[in-house]
Formats: C-alpha cells, sequence, structure tokens
C-alpha cells in the first residue's frame, strides 16, 4: 500500500538544485514562469473567474521562501530559508535571511530586492507585524523583535523575546506561527517534538512543557506574562485572528491520523495530540476531532500540509469571499477556501479549492497587502531540504470591481466586532466572572464554553470547589471537574493523583466520565487505581473507545512508567502499539460481555502459547458473532493445524453465516494448502452467498493458479456471466498475464479513476487489504491487525477521497510523507539497512524502523552513509496483479476506514 499522508515538514532528497536560476524573460501568463526545467509545466489554475494569479518575484529574487508579511507600505518582507535541512555542501548562507520585495513602478512585479536581516537568524518560519510596524520574527527556538525606528529598510536589532530550550533539533519542533491580536498579546504555535522537555523564557516570565504535543501560548510583546493557551496540536504551522476575535489555526496531522485541521482556538482548548504516546495520533489517549471527552472537535478537515491562514475580510475579493479563510496547502499544490457556518454543535465549514497547481506549486503562507491584494510563497519543489528555487505570486481581482461587488479591506488591527458566542467567551475570561457562571458553562454542552470554563477554573482560587464537583449529580460536571484538574496539571505533568477521589469515577454510570477516569488515572501514573480499573467495564454502556483506553492504562500504570515520568523522560515506554500480554490479561475476566471480549481480541495478536488458543477455539462456537468474528481472525494469525482445521471447519459449512465462512476463508489466506482444501465450496450450489465465499476463495487462489486441481475447479466458472466480480477474478486467477494484458483494462491513471470512481463491496475489499495478493496489510494495520513499518490506516478514509486513495495504490512513491520517507544507511561495518522515520534525531544517534519491522538505535559515528530513497518502500504494480473490481472494492474498504 502507499504511505498514505504527506506533510509541510517536507520531503528529504539526495542532491541539491543550483541556488541561482537564470531569470528569463517574460512569458504569457498561460504559461508557468520559465525556471529551470519547469517550463512545460501549466500555471496554476484559479477557481474565480473575477481573480487573477501573476507572478511577483522568483529565483534568483529569492529561493526557497517560508513565512511572509506585506507593511503598510506595500513592501513584501519574505523568509528566505537557508537553515532548513540544507543538504550536505550547501552554497547557500549559514543564517535565514529576511528579505523585502517591492514594486516601485506599479506593474505588480518586484523590481528591487533588500536584505533586511541576515546572519543571525535560524530555522525562521513565519513573520508578523505589530501594530507599531515592528516586524516579529517566529524561529523554532524563539520569537524576535526586529524594529527598524529609522526606516532605512534595515532591522535595527534582533530583539529576542521569547527563547525556547529543548534538546529537540528537529526543524519544525520548535515554534512554528505566530499572530498578533489588537488585545496586545502575541499568540505562538510550537510544533510537537515528540515529548521532550521544553522551557520558554521571556521577560520576567517562563513556561514549562513536557510530554504535550504541540501547543499555543501567549505573551506580551516584550516578552512578559507567558502563559499556556491551548494545547493537543501536532504542527500548527498556520495562526490567524478573523473580526470577530477568534483565533485559526491550520494543523498538521500526525502520520497515520487524518485529516489535517482547520480549528478555531479557545483558551483552555484540548485538540487531543500528546506527544508522549507516539507520533502515529493513533494511542487511545490520543484525539483527533472531539473522539475523547474533553477534547474539541475540528472545524473543517483540510488539505494535506496546510501552511498559513488568511482572513479573506483583509483582501478586496469579491463579496463571495465575505467571512471566508483562505488556507495555503503545500502538499496538494492548492489554495483552498473556507466559509465556516454555525451549527447547535459549534462551527463547521466545507472546503473548496481555490487555486490549484502542478507539482511545482508548493504555496506556504498567504500575505494580504493594504490595496486587498494577496501574496503567496512558493516553495516550487515537493524536495524538504533548502533547493534554490523559489516564487512569490500575486493573487487580485483582474479589474477593479465596483464598491458594492468586493470587500472593503479590514485593517489587521481594527477593532474586533465579536459574535455573540465569542461574547459569552469574553464573559467567562473576564476577572470578574462568578464561580456561578463558570459552573453553568462547565455543565452545559457547548464544548469550547466549557474549555474556557475549565481554564478559568483551573486558577487556584477555586480548585476547592472544583473538587467538590467531582461527587456532583450532573455527569457534566463530574466530567468538568476533571476536565478541570486535567488542564490545571497539564504543562508541568504529571498531574496530581486523586486516588481515592477518583476510584469511584471509575464505576461513573456515565460512560464518558469512566473514560475520563481512566485517563486520569494513566496520566498521572496512580498505582493504586490499577487493581479497581476493571470497574471501568463492567458497566453498561461499554463502547470500543473505552476498551481501547482501559487497556492502554493498564499498561501506563507500571513502576518503571512512574519512574520515567517522574524523570520527565519523553515516550520512555509508551509506544504506540499496545502489549498484546495486557489484552490477554484483560480477557482473563469472565465477568466481561462477549462483546467485550470481541473488542479486546484484535489486541491479542498471533496466539503465542496453548492457553491462547485454546480459548480461540473455544470461542469459534460461541453464540456471540462479534465473538466470533474476532477469534477467525486470531486464528489466522497461528501456525497451528488446530487452528487451521478448525478454519477450514467453519469456510466449508454451508449452514455457517456467510460473513463468517468468508473470515475462516480470509484467516486462511497465509495458509496455501489449507486454501486447496476448500476447493469444494466452488462446487457448492449457487446462490448470492456461496458466491460471495467463492468470490473470497478465487483471489486468494491466485498464488496457486499453476496447479492443475485449482484450474479444473475454476473452469466451470468462467464460462458464467454472473456475478460479473466472480467471473473476472476467476478469469484472473486462471490466466493473470493475458487478463491483465485485456486492452479493455484501464492503461493510465485517468482510465483507472473513471473505471473505479464508484462502487465496491468493502467487506470483499478487507479480504483483500489482509491477504497475500495485495500485502497491504504486511506493512499497515486496520483496527490493530497488520503490520507497522507503514501508516496504520484505520482513520484513512476521514482524510482521503477515493481519487487520492488509488492515487496511493497506483503510484506509491509520488508523495511520500516524511514520516515514512524510506532511508537507505550504510554502517562502517558494510552492512545496508533500508527503513523509514530516520529523520528523528539527535546530534549523536538516530532512531530507525526497518524493513523488516523492527527498531534500532543508530550511534552516527558508526555510519558511513546515510541517505533518502528514491521510491516508496511500497511496490510499484498492484494494478497490474488485481482486475478492476478487486480495486474497487480494495478503495470501498479504505474509504470506509474512518
Amino acid at each position: 500500500m502507499a504511505e498514505f499522508f504527506s506533510y509541510l515538514k517536507g520531503h528529504a532528497a539526495a542532491a541539491c538544485v543550483a541556488a541561482a536560476a537564470l531569470l528569463l524573460s517574460a512569458r504569457s501568463e498561460a504559461k508557468i514562469p520559465p525556471l529551470a526545467g519547469l517550463e512545460d509545466e501549466p500555471a496554476p489554475v484559479v477557481h474565480d473567474a473575477n481573480l487573477a494569479l501573476t507572478l511577483f518575484a522568483q529565483t534568483p529574487q529569492v529561493v526557497t521562501p517560508v513565512g511572509m508579511a506585506v507593511d503598510a507600505r506595500g513592501r513584501v518582507f519574505v523568509i528566505e530559508s537557508h537553515t532548513h535541512s540544507p543538504p550536505q555542501g550547501y552554497a547557500g548562507p549559514s543564517h535565514d535571511q529576511i528579505k523585502i520585495l517591492e514594486d516601485t513602478n506599479g506593474d505588480h512585479k518586484a523590481d528591487k530586492v533588500t536584505v533586511f536581516s541576515e546572519g543571525v537568524l535560524e530555522d525562521v518560519m513565519n513573520l508578523v507585524f505589530a501594530p507599531d510596524g515592528t516586524l516579529f520574527a517566529i524561529h523554532r527556538l524563539g520569537a524576535t523583535a526586529l524594529p527598524d525606528r529609522n526606516n532605512d529598510g534595515k532591522a535595527d536589532e534582533h530583539n529576542h523575546i521569547v527563547r525556547v530550550s529543548t534538546k529537540q533539533t528537529y526543524d519544525h519542533s520548535g515554534l512554528l506561527s505566530g499572530a498578533i491580536g489588537n488585545d496586545g498579546w502575541l499568540y505562538l504555535g510550537r510544533g510537537n517534538a515528540a515529548g521532550d522537555d521544553y522551557l520558554y523564557e521571556g521577560k520576567a516570565s517562563h513556561l514549562r512543557s513536557y510530554g504535550e504535543g504541540g501547543h499555543i501560548v501567549r505573551c506580551r510583546l516584550d516578552g512578559s506574562q507567558l502563559e499556556r493557551y491551548a494545547t493537543g496540536f501536532w504542527n500548527p504551522f498556520g495562526l490567524m485572528f478573523d473580526g470577530q476575535g477568534r483565533l485559526w489555526a491550520a494543523d498538521n496531522d500526525p502520520d497515520s491520523r487524518g485529516p489535517n485541521r482547520l480549528l478555531q482556538i479557545v483558551p483552555g482548548g484540548d485538540y487531543g495530540y500528546r506527544s508522549r504516546y507516539g507520533s502515529s495520533g493513533l494511542h487511545p489517549y490520543v484525539a483527533w476531532s472531539g473522539d475523547l471527552p474533553g477534547t474539541l472537535p475540528y472545524v473543517a478537515g483540510v488539505g494535506e500540509s496546510p501552511g498559513g491562514l488568511l482572513d479573506a475580510n483583509t483582501t478586496a475579493f469579491p463579496t463571495s469571499f465575505r467571512n471566508n479563510i483562505l488556507v495555503a496547502v503545500w502538499a496538494e499544490n492548492s489554495v483552498e477556501r473556507f466559509a465556516p457556518e454555525t451549527t447547535d454543535s459549534g462551527l463547521t465549514a466545507k472546503r473548496q479549492v481555490l487555486i490549484k497547481g502542478g507539482r511545482n506549486f508548493r504555496p506556504v503562507v498567504l500575505a494580504a497587502a493594504k490595496d486587498g491584494s494577496v501574496y503567496l510563497s512558493d516553495w516550487v519543489k515537493r524536495e524538504y531540504p533548502n533547493h534554490g528555487l523559489g516564487r512569490i505570486w500575486r493573487l487580485a481581482p483582474k479589474t477593479k470591481l465596483a464598491s458594492h461587488q468586493r470587500l472593503i479591506p479590514r485593517a489587521a488591527f481594527a477593532p474586533w466586532q465579536p459574535d455573540p458566542h465569542t461574547e459569552k467567551m469574553n464573559q467567562l475570561l473576564d476577572a470578574n466572572a462568578s464561580f456561578e457562571a463558570l459552573q453553568e458553562a462547565l455543565g452545559g454542552a457547548d464544548g469550547r464554553l466549557r474549555a474556557v470554563a475549565s481554564h478559568r477554573l483551573s486558577e487556584r482560587p477555586f480548585r476547592g470547589r472544583v473538587m467538590k464537583l467531582l461527587r456532583a449529580r450532573d455527569a457534566k460536571l463530574r466530567l468538568g471537574a476533571l476536565q478541570t484538574l486535567r488542564w490545571a496539571g497539564g504543562p508541568a505533568y504529571p498531574f496530581a493523583p486523586l486516588g481515592a477521589r477518583l476510584a469511584p469515577l471509575l464505576a461513573d454510570p456515565d460512560e464518558d466520565v469512566r473514560i475520563m477516569a481512566l485517563l486520569y488515572a494513566g496520566e498521572s501514573v496512580d498505582l493504586s487505581l490499577r487493581p479497581k480499573l476493571a470497574a471501568a467495564l463492567t458497566r453498561e454502556p461499554v463502547g470500543e473507545r473505552l476498551v481501547q483506553v482501559y487497556l492502554a492504562t493498564l499498561a501506563l500504570l507500571t513502576p518503571a512508567e512512574k519512574k520515567h515520568l517522574a524523570q520527565r523522560l519523553p515516550r520512555a515506554t509508551v509506544t504506540d502499539r499496545l502489549d498484546p500480554s495486557i489484552a490477554w490479561q484483560a480477557l482473563q475476566n469472565r465477568k466481561l460481555s462477549a462483546n467485550i471480549h470481541a473488542m479486546l481480541l484484535p489486541y491479542l495478536g498471533k496466539p503465542s502459547t496453548p492457553a491462547q488458543l485454546k480459548l480461540l477455539l473455544r470461542l469459534v462456537a460461541s453464540k456471540s458473532e462479534p465473538l466470533r468474528r474476532e477469534a477467525i481472525r486470531s486464528l489466522g494469525l497461528s501456525d497451528d493445524a488446530k487452528a487451521e482445521a478448525a478454519l477450514v471447519s467453519v469456510a466449508l459449512n454451508a449452514q455457517q453465516p456467510c460473513a463468517l465462512r468468508q473470515e475462516a476463508v480470509g484467516a486462511l489466506a497465509a495458509h496455501p494448502q489449507a486454501l486447496l482444501r476448500l476447493l469444494p465450496v466452488l462446487k457448492q450450489p449457487e446462490s448470492a452467498s456461496q458466491s460471495a465465499v467463492a468470490l473470497t476463495l478465487v483471489r486468494l487462489l491466485r498464488s496457486l493458479s499453476g496447479e492443475a486441481t485449482v484450474q479444473e475447479a475454476l473452469a466451470p466458472l468462467a464460462k458464467k456471466s454472473k456475478p460479473e466480480a466472480l467471473t473476472s477474478s476467476v478469469k484472473f486467477t486462471m490466466d493473470p498475464g493475458e487478463a491483465s494484458g485485456d486492452p479493455q483494462r484501464p492503461q493510465d491513471s485517468a482510465a483507472w479513476t473513471r473505471a473505479t470512481a464508484s462502487g465496491g463491496d468493502a467487506a470483499q475489499g478487507r479480504h483483500l487489504f489482509f491477504s497475500p495478493l495485495t500485502a497491504c496489510s504486511q506493512c499497515h494495520s486496520v483496527n490493530a491487525r497488520g503490520g507497522h513499518i507503514g501508516p496504520n490506516l484505520s482513520h484513512v478514509g476521514s482524510s482521503m477521497d477515493r481519487a487520492r486513495l488509488l492515487d496511493s495504490v497506483l503510484n506509491p512513491s509520488a508523495e511520500v510523507s516524511p514520516e515514512f520517507q524510506a532511508y537507505a544507511v550504510v554502517k562502517k561495518s558494510g552492512e545496508t539497512l533500508t527503513g523509514v522515520q530516520f529523520h528523528f534525531r539527535s546530534p549523536t544517534s538516530a532512531s530507525m524502523h526497518l524493513a523488516d519491522g523492527s527498531d534500532v538505535n543508530l550511534k552516527l559515528s558508526e555510519l558511513e552513509s546515510y541517505g533518502t530513497m528514491d521510491t516508496s518502500l511500497m511496490p510499484q504494480g498492484l494494478d497490474s496483479m488485481v482486475t478492476v473490481e478487486e480495486i474497487r472494492d480494495l478503495l470501498a474498504f479504505l474509504e470506509s476506514l474512518r
């Protein structure tokens, strides 16, 4: 399968493009500007007839541009990145530069380039102007004010108002984004950093963080009054205030949990991600769209690798853009627009594509000018290291629109006009807000107001009264009290254990309260509660999320984890994958229902003891169909002859439910000889259910197509015309070479897209996913089953549509997430290793996940060389080995994963 996710964090490359390409003569707007090697690429398309995109500047005027801001005089200030993972031997400057690009003759093209700052800053990501015109640079290790008091176009000084200390060295593990509100605060977004300890130091203030993932802090413009504002992000690269005073963020997704997110940020908001629980985003303690109590959902899903945000009300665009938010989307070569709408449950917005470019259109940041036009920085290439190319585009109305047809640009620091909901939040944030008002919000239905209330109630004067709410009659107040206590302890891990006060909540009638109590017990590593955790599963309702959190809590409550947490070690004993022994321990509890046992079985993995095999054989005869299904799937992982015999028995029994027979056939995928024992299935009387079981078997027999008995059994089915999927699969299995060469089959990506745009059987697609035919599950897992070297795909359907899923299947090397960028390493001993995740490294060592599924920590001093591979670890050519119907089924299954 493909590496399904890509991020703004970028892609590594083996070589550097020359830093100075010749600026060629102007060409028509119908063609992309003639940067070397890109002459024939189509120009980006603007999906609004009133707007036009024109080139403002390009290499050599600017290279690898990232953040950007426009001053009151219309000058474009842009970060020219030179320290963003430069390749070996990079010829550019040793520090980042901030350049000023000016249009002095009014032709909307930069004709004057000067350097505003050089020789000081590294890993600069974003720029933002303060009301007094001071430019602030947001970089990995802090925020720096760069005043130009004499207006000579040069920074007078570099005043580091906030400094960040951390062991992390990765480019995106520090500060990424910034926004200044007319409330007088500077808001800073920090990226995920694998759970390392962080120290923020400002003017007479400091803030410590550990294990949170990304978060947003704020301070005064001189660096004073540092405070934690919101948490639970991966990489919030874009921050923006709208005219109602609402703060927005664009957040990149962790490697296996999509989609990327457009978020409204509220004080006290928890958006779900925690670095301590691994990078995948799939640990039970991690939420992505309000799927854990106390966390907030996203407003909209955004394309892969979102960058900067822009309030369209600061432009002179048509009035149809009123209150829209524009987002630069790096990996999808596009700019998207969103129109937030208020619903009963909060804000929502639909995604529309405003600009769509080719593979070498890589938008990063948007900035509005005083005249209402918009400038857009373009990284150009997909290569992650500095590569020597860059462009700045200008988006503006084609002709001057009448005043009633265009937006009147809102000044950046115009007074906010809060909507009713923002007014409610402001009232709760007021220092005079009463405990009663805060308690009402804490027990209300609005998650955003609950977050604000918990933020305020976490203040020390309220702590005693919050403790009493743990015994409140209203379940929402009990839940809110736990949420408040978690927020109060968050940045200083570990939380204060609640012990006896928390124990009754583990058996609370409300499922969300039980989940929150488990989370609190695990995060505080309160070992006294371990014997009492099972109470959470003995009271209905019990959903899959509760079961997952229960298992994760059991895994966390150990003396070793207690010690590691006290030492503030990042991800010391916590992994994305749950230990099978924990699930086995839970399965011993006979008091739990059959449905709960069914939810536990996937986490058991391959049965490794006689006792586990005995249990599974017994469960195959259970009266609970969900439990039987999961037992069958687990038996398929066993090499024991008894397991094989039990699966064959179910598969051949026409009295068994069709779905279970299919599961038994699929579970025998890794047992070729057992598949031959199932050939009688192909001779059974034809019916819809028999055909479904036969189809599952026929596809698995493809690896045995050379067997005479297989050919003999398939021949009669090849002559039938219905169902079509069975007939085509039979023909393909009998002669894959002839079938794959059929001229009626799709011959290119466009034809495949048309042929598979709809339809498919998700249940059959699951069997394909877990079969040797596609080998998907060797690298990828779904719902705790499968391999782990590739992204976990349990939620892939929520972030990728069918067209993108298909492209990932047909072209696995086209877009590879940096999380799954393949690396080849040669040790000085001569040993060669291939794997992923090499870029997470310290100055002396690097962790790597090898192609065989194992993990290794490498000392850099022991390496002869290392570099990226040109292709994905996933092999090309799946489309030549399967039928069109099989691709449809596979896509239907992947689409269903949400």
